[in-house]
């Protein structure tokens, strides 16, 4: 008889994963929090080799709970804040040492700097950290720097003059006035962000000039900016411009534009896209624009297949006409008071506001249908105008899918049930959620 001992698995303790490739190792690395990878240094040489030529450099504040929770705990006793501070940074300082001494023995790059900090007094180490990309050939750089005291971080110069940055994300930056007109040279930058930075009109169109192959641009709270004029751009695709309460006028001509969104208080009139020849995509949120204005953009967008009008204070009577528009959202538009639509290719329509009449010349063949009504007044002819409105929009779509923000809005009195023909007599596809 076999014995059993000699039946069991044999267990195989060889590290099967430290004998990975160096790339692989790294790309194991890359799913990690920033503090877990640093660990991996711990496990053995090769990981220590692995770790210290890792191509991304994460210095998030965030990721450093406990240091960062000691230090707002201190925030009024200066020793113990700067003991804290200090603790932090200096790990910091030997991450980017140790990088810094094993990548300059090859050419190895920096693929990414993510750099998130608001405990400095001063920007000499986000400085180094910096500058140790762009000369590292850094592909992406993400830095969200407010120094204490609310100051703003000003960027070093040669970050507008690198080569090799594809994508280029700033919070919390000051932006000064460029030596000359053509000192920025972004020539591979394809995505810009800017949230809340500090910047001249002047200073925004001398960095946009300066990246050539810009294809994804987005302004956020960059309350400086007054006038956005973007010109000429032939890559520009993806365009969107949120809460920069100070502007008074967007005017874009960018041919090749697929996607543009304004979320911003603009007056009408001031927003001008009309030469996006190629735009199919535009969502304008809590902006002045009136009727006239929409409707002179949305006859020359000759391509547009999705609109959207959120919250667009000075609209009441919306005409759309479009052969191309596919997807339509009007969502809580404050004195609308009518919407007649043309479009015999819609075939998504959301709408979120007051009981108002749709109307088409032909009947619309949608797909689907999102519908959330509401009032303050539950009256009588309130429930007529609903009653007609959802019945429309069960012939004229497959799917009607209803919400309301209290069950109220949908038990229609018993007496007008007994003379109203019922709204959705056959419906197929119907879904309700309160």
């Amino acid at each position: 008889m076999a014995d059993v001992r000699s039946m069991k698995p044999k267990i195989d303790n060889a590290d099967r994963i430290s004998a990975l490739p160096e790339p692989l190792l790294q790309h194991i690395m890359s799913f990690l929090p920033s503090k877990d990878a640093v660990r991996t240094r711990l496990l053995s040489k090769i990981w220590e080799k692995a770790w210290c030529t890792f191509p991304v450099l994460n210095f998030d504040e965030d990721l450093f709970e406990r240091e960062l929770l000691e230090m707002r705990a201190a925030h009024r006793d200066v020793q113990k804040f700067n003991q804290a501070r200090g603790k932090l940074l200096n790990y910091w300082n030997q991450a980017l040492e140790a990088h810094r001494h094993h990548c300059s023995h090859g050419k190895l790059s920096v693929e990414k700097l993510r750099f998130k900090a608001s405990f400095l007094d001063d920007s000499e180490f986000a400085d180094r950290c910096v500058c140790y990309a762009i000369e590292s050939n850094v592909k992406e750089l993400e830095l969200h720097t407010i120094l204490r005291g609310d100051r703003l971080y000003h960027l070093p110069q040669m970050v507008f003059c690198s080569e090799t940055l594809n994508v280029l994300y700033l919070f919390g930056c000051l932006l000064l006035e460029f030596p000359g007109r053509n000192s920025v040279k972004l020539p591979s930058l394809r995505k810009l962000r800017l949230a809340q930075v500090r910047a001249s009109d002047q200073v925004i169109e001398n960095l946009v000039a300066g990246c050539p192959l810009i294809e994804d641009l987005i302004f956020e709270f960059c309350e400086e900016l007054k006038s956005i004029k973007l010109f000429g751009h032939s890559k520009l695709r993806d365009i969107k411009i949120k809460g920069c309460r100070e502007a008074e006028e967007v005017n874009i001509n960018a041919l090749n534009a697929h996607s543009i969104t304004v979320v911003s208080p603009l007056p009408s009139g001031k927003i001008n896209v009309v030469s996006c020849k190629n735009l199919k995509s535009l969502f304008l949120w809590m902006t002045f624009v009136v009727d006239e204005t929409l409707s002179y953009h949305i006859t020359r967008l000759v391509v547009l297949e999705c609109l959207g009008l959120i919250v667009c204070f000075e609209l009441q009577n919306i005409k759309i006409s479009s052969p191309s528009l596919k997807r339509l959202e009007i969502f809580k538009c404050p004195k609308l008071a009518a919407v007649e639509i043309e479009t015999p290719n819609l075939s998504k329509c959301k709408y979120n506001g007051g009981v108002v009449p749709f109307s088409s010349s032909t009947a619309l063949k949608l797909l689907e249908t999102d519908l959330n009504l509401y009032t303050i007044n539950f009256d009588p002819q309130w429930y007529v105008k609903f009653i007609e409105l959802i019945a429309k929009f069960h012939q004229w779509s497959k799917v009607l899918n209803l919400q309301s923000e209290c069950g109220e809005s949908v038990i229609v009195p018993k007496e007008l049930r007994q003379i109203l023909p019922p709204p959705l007599s056959g419906a197929k596809h119907l879904n309700f959620s309160i």
